[in-house]
């Protein structure tokens, strides 16, 4: 059967015409050699890269290309997903959360060309949950533990954000707290990738005065 290689990229300083050759060895040790010439003319290809904005699955992801040179005349996307684009600066939408290869050609006034590909994560969103602690009551001046119970994709990263009755409270995975006051009390977490986020609310509607504990050591 016939396989096809992805080529390595190479580049040179220097103009000319030069030979490059690809040696093919099967498992058996029988190898052939193919040869062609290349002419490297004396312009520089324009410099080339790009960023991008998030990478969440059904979210407008901005890819901004970077240049210095300021001499690009053409731009080709290709978006790992069977899409293109030829905007400097294009949005494009994944459908399924996957490993993409993004590739960005771009052709200069000088008619040289310069190619970058970066590999590109789309992730779901991550799906906020928590529980409540397993108190009974609730009692103020209670330390009370938020377990997150959220599900999302391996190496997405998700930030997180607590909120009590509307007001930020922490941002780390678990929750701990202890309510002063005896009135309802509304606990949202929110998870967060780069382009999309869910939020999880649960209220406690009301908690009994627990005991404020407090002591005094010895006089020395």
């Amino acid at each position: 059967p016939v396989s096809q290689v992805e080529f390595p990229e190479l580049s040179t300083s220097l103009a000319g015409v030069f030979s490059v050759a690809l040696t093919a060895t099967d498992n058996l040790g029988n190898s052939a050699i193919s040869k062609k010439s290349i002419n490297i003319n004396g312009s520089n290809s324009p410099d080339i890269d790009f960023t991008s904005t998030n990478n969440c699955v059904n979210s407008g992801v901005v890819f901004s290309s970077v240049n210095v040179s300021g001499n690009i005349t053409a731009y080709n996307w290709d978006f790992g997903d069977t899409s293109s684009a030829t905007a400097a600066n294009p949005v494009h939408v994944y459908s399924t959360a996957s490993n993409y290869s993004v590739t960005l050609q771009v052709t200069a006034a000088s008619g040289c060309q310069n190619t970058k590909r970066k590999q590109f994560q789309i992730f779901n969103p991550p799906q906020a949950s928590f529980s409540l602690p397993p108190s009974s009551p609730f009692c103020t001046n209670q330390s009370l533990v938020f377990t997150n119970n959220s599900t999302f994709d391996s190496g997405s990263n998700p930030v997180w954000q607590w909120q009590i009755n509307g007001m930020a409270a922490a941002t780390t995975q678990d929750f701990s707290t202890a309510f002063a006051t005896t009135g309802p009390q509304t606990i949202v977490l929110q998870a967060s990738i780069p382009g999309c986020s869910t939020s999880a609310s649960q209220s406690i509607s009301s908690l009994v005065v627990g005991p404020l504990v407090n002591f005094n050591g010895p006089s020395v």
